[in-house]
């Protein structure tokens, strides 16, 4: 998807295009988990996955039922991420 938007806008434009879809998708990541879980679940969850990440290593903690997955669709927001860049060029 990168590099058939870096064709049609160019391979500078696609560098900033691809940081701020990075942005855009953590913040609707952020977004989904609070929607989910809360805002005291999503605290919780992410002090468990960043003690994961620096103290022991391997498997993020679970969410609390299947019910609750998180799913990013990253093709809707690598689409805003790239507009959001285009607006402020």
């Amino acid at each position: 998807m990168a590099a058939a938007t870096g064709s049609l806008i160019g391979p500078s434009a696609i560098v900033s295009a691809v940081g701020t879809g990075i942005v855009v998708g953590g913040v609707c990541a952020i977004a989904l988990l609070v929607a989910r879980l809360g805002w005291l679940g999503t605290m919780k969850w992410l002090q468990s996955f960043i003690k994961m990440i620096f103290l022991t290593g391997g498997r993020p903690p679970a969410l609390p039922s299947p019910e609750k997955q998180i799913v990013v669709r990253y093709g809707p927001v690598f689409a805003l991420g790239t507009l959001t860049s285009l607006t402020w060029q």
